[in-house]
């Protein structure tokens, strides 16, 4: 098959999963070749490549929407690679737009599938809602940011890949294309870091991710996602390289220095651990043994020295962790001072200093909660937090009502996704993750198990009720 026929079948919305997988894999190592030697280079060669690159991404997103989906997951891992684009901001809300575009054209007008309305849809509704209308001159503008349409694109991809990512295969290609990329992003924060006394004092490594502690949760949902296919391709080849991926990622994490994507990878390798399924014993030792051997003999020794004073440093708050309990506490008073409503979404910057932080934040860590429940408090108010919390709630008791009702051999897919799930709540711990992408990704992936909400409208009382089906 010649790259012409490739690309024609592109336009005609004819090509296979498999010559468009190969495409993006294409645009994935010009984007690196981009960044990273045209820019050096050839600068004047980098913007007409942009051009080319993001032109023929745009197609198949609005062609094929879910590889749409796909893109925007992947580029979460390498999003370093990614140019700026100033009347946007960044490029994923030109992908997003093309992928809608591609869905509401192919799915609703030409199939005339009828789109799915899930719990999580309606609450993450009333969220944008509440916040918008409680603060909005916090929602709207911002200097040159609008949280409002920050978050009204998350809304958006809540929903489109509930729409788009709805059997078992396609979540197998989702997770595969994150699985790749994140490997792509470990192999560039290997080299990177320069391990010093302790955290503060390290380079600590970003891979394209671009923050070492958000590259952490990254490469820890990675090693899920290909532990999960070493439990599920039959083929010995693709096993052994999904093992040799979680070496990677592993010694990536490591080089983050990331003292909560240690404890994030404890949970992950202890949830392998109750996957289910008796087949599945060889398959766990071989996943923990991959880790283990990682540990002995990918990690330097510097790492497990600093990795040693994780539980020294959460009880004595030295360090970065004593930065944020002073953020958490002059958060939790900022709630406190703004229980309804906030002080309004993205402000919690502006408005630490009046808090009692009179320093310059340190250790590369800044202004902001460090915690995606105090942030949402002060930010959002007591409502704002109970309806982004209900979304999670609302994932999580589907995931798990699901697992209840599926066969033995089906509960997999479900596992993973509740623990990627659990993990990245788990890293909001010590992150503001509420704008997060991965995070409305993992909310609203199994929205083929929610119950979706119909809406009926009740003539004798001119109401709009819901109802579940």
């Amino acid at each position: 098959m010649t790259l012409r026929s490739v690309l024609n079948n592109i336009w005609r919305a004819k090509a296979t999963d498999r010559a468009i997988g190969i495409t993006l894999a294409f645009c994935l190592f010009a984007l690196i070749a981009c960044k990273f030697v045209l820019a050096e280079y050839a600068p004047s060669l980098l913007i007409p490549s942009y051009i080319i690159v993001f032109g023929l991404i745009s197609v198949i997103s609005f062609q094929k929407p879910f590889w749409g989906i796909a893109v925007i997951a992947v580029g979460l891992p390498v999003e370093l690679l990614l140019p700026p684009i100033s009347f946007a901001t960044s490029l994923y809300p030109i992908m997003g737009a093309a992928t809608l575009c591609g869905y509401l054209f192919h799915e609703l007008f030409v199939r005339r599938v009828q789109p799915v309305f899930t719990w999580t849809h309606v609450l993450g509704a009333l969220f944008v809602l509440w916040f918008s209308l409680s603060n909005p001159n916090a929602a709207f503008v911002v200097g040159n940011r609008s949280w409002f349409f920050t978050f009204l694109q998350l809304l958006v991809l809540l929903w489109l890949t509930t729409q788009l990512v709805n059997t078992r295969e396609k979540e197998r290609k989702l997770l595969l294309a994150f699985a790749i990329a994140s490997v792509v992003s470990a192999l560039f924060a290997i080299p990177q870091v320069t391990y010093g006394m302790d955290s503060a004092t390290s380079i600590r490594a970003t891979g394209l991710t671009g923050h070492p502690n958000g590259a952490a949760r990254i490469y820890v949902l990675a090693i899920m996602f290909l532990a999960y296919f070493v439990f599920t391709v039959k083929r010995r080849s693709s096993q052994y390289l999904s093992l040799i991926g979680i070496a990677i990622l592993f010694a990536a994490l490591a080089a983050t220095v990331s003292r909560t994507g240690l404890l994030l990878l404890l949970t992950a390798g202890g949830s392998v651990l109750v996957f289910p399924g008796r087949q599945l014993k060889r398959k766990k030792i071989e996943v923990l043994s991959s880790l283990l051997l990682g540990a002995l003999f990918v990690v330097p020794s510097d790492y497990w020295r600093i990795a040693a004073g994780i539980l020294s440093s959460i009880v004595t708050g030295t360090d970065s962790v004593g930065f944020r309990y002073m953020q958490w506490e002059a958060g939790f008073q900022m709630w406190r001072d703004h229980f309804l409503s906030g002080v309004g979404v993205g402000q919690f910057q502006t408005t630490i200093p009046f808090y009692g932080t009179q320093f310059t934040p340190f250790y590369g860590l800044g202004y902001v909660s460090h915690n995606f429940i105090l942030g949402l408090l002060a930010e959002t108010g007591i409502i704002g937090a109970m309806l982004f919390v209900g979304i999670c709630c609302a994932t999580i008791l589907a995931l798990i009502r699901a697992i209840g009702k599926t066969s033995i051999e089906n509960k997999l897919p479900l596992y993973v996704w509740l623990t990627a799930l659990i993990i990245v709540l788990l890293g909001g711990s010590t992150a503001d993750i509420h704008f997060d992408k991965m995070l409305w990704f993992l909310l609203s992936i199994k929205g083929l198990n929610k119950k979706p909400v119909c809406f009926s409208t009740t003539v004798a009382h001119g109401l709009l009720v819901f109802a579940e089906s």
